[in-house]
């Protein structure tokens, strides 16, 4: 289990990525049931509170699941309650977005009540990084 600051009280346990595909599969199970009529194919790989070097690893790792399945698109989906994460989220490099790497980090207290959501992407028409932050609060 990792520990980070949360509430701003250091070494607090946070939920294990196990938390967080149970909270996927009951937020998008209609979602990840869908196939696209025009066979598109996406690659998923969920984290829970990951350090930069897991960050990193699994960016590379999503990328060669994503070429194994001819996949058209590849999202990491990052789960942490970590204190201020949304301010300070890791990206990966401008070479792997360009492989069709897209990234969300949910950053969430620790009773899912809220959450802030940062999405990544290469934006190719315009040749840069995008991102998107979004705050909402659930029932």
């Amino acid at each position: 289990m990792a520990k980070v600051r949360v509430n701003n009280a250091r070494n607090q346990p946070v939920p294990r990525e196990s938390v967080y595909d149970s909270e996927l599969y009951r937020v998008l199970w209609n979602w990840l049931i869908i196939r696209s009529p025009y066979g598109q194919v996406i690659v998923l790989e969920l984290l829970a509170t990951a350090t930069e070097g897991e960050l990193n690893e699994h960016y590379n790792r999503v990328l060669n699941y994503a070429r194994l399945l001819v996949a058209n698109e590849s999202w990491i989906v990052h789960f942490t309650c970590e204190d201020d994460y949304n301010k300070k989220p890791l990206w990966p490099s401008d070479a792997l977005l360009k492989q069709n790497l897209l990234v969300v980090h949910f950053c969430h207290d620790i009773d899912f009540k809220r959450v802030d959501m940062t999405v990544c992407w290469w934006n190719s028409k315009r040749n840069i990084m995008s991102t998107y932050q979004h705050s909402m609060k659930l029932d």
